[in-house]
């Protein structure tokens, strides 16, 4: 799926893929995390993780969109299997200057309403997101059902940044700096959860920064 939506970014803005050192391979208590990051003329950053294990059947993937040229939020997509089941996220981070209307992925929400849902405890960022968020928890042999959702719920965010107003990098660059400086202090999503506990605050401020948010 994210390498689908990567070609679907390269479709519409410029990309240059960034040098991201050592982060490119990462080898943790026997699970591989590969990640890239893009800079798109005309958008921002986008930052891709893979992840797989060959014991324990646990696999997850990660995309995530941090505008900068255009006033629209961050979008993160996640998927992880564990047990069994497979869990799918589509969040959406208020970082933008104005309001937006949300409706076209609110639509998708509600379309696929009846597929379940996966409980969620409160979150420190939950102040931050958009009431147009999913988080979906089905078996491994029904995960080709949430497939279209998240496809769906990722081209309507496409088709709102393509009419979004653009804005100012740098002021841009200084909103998204106060999300991911409470991301790193506190952590919330999956990759950083995983370098807070395995390499500390240092090495996940560079990795949130540098690689995922692209904000140096």
């Amino acid at each position: 799926m994210i390498q689908r939506m990567v070609e679907e970014i390269k479709s519409k803005y410029a990309c240059k893929t960034q040098d991201i050192g050592v982060f490119e391979k990462v080898v943790i208590d026997g699970a591989t995390f590969r990640m890239s990051a893009y800079n798109m003329k005309g958008l921002g950053r986008v930052a891709t993780v893979e992840m797989k294990r060959l014991l324990g059947g646990w696999d997850m993937q990660s995309l995530i969109i941090t505008p900068f040229e255009k006033d629209m939020p961050i979008y993160y997509y996640n998927r992880h299997r564990e047990k069994g089941h497979y869990i799918y996220r589509v969040e959406v981070f208020d970082t933008q200057f104005h309001p937006i209307d949300a409706a076209p992925m609110a639509e998708v929400v509600e379309k696929y309403s009846s597929l379940p849902d996966e409980p969620q405890n409160e979150r420190w960022y939950d102040g931050y997101k958009l009431p147009v968020c999913a988080v979906k928890k089905v078996e491994k042999k029904r995960k080709e059902d949430l497939s279209p959702m998240i496809w769906e719920h990722f081209c309507a965010y496409m088709d709102m940044l393509e009419k979004a107003p653009e804005c100012k990098p740098l002021e841009k660059k200084k909103k998204v700096n106060a999300f991911v400086k409470e991301l790193c202090e506190k952590s919330g999503i999956a990759i950083v959860e995983i370098f807070i506990a395995n390499y500390g605050d240092a090495v996940t401020a560079k990795l949130a920064n540098e690689v995922l948010f692209g904000l140096k």
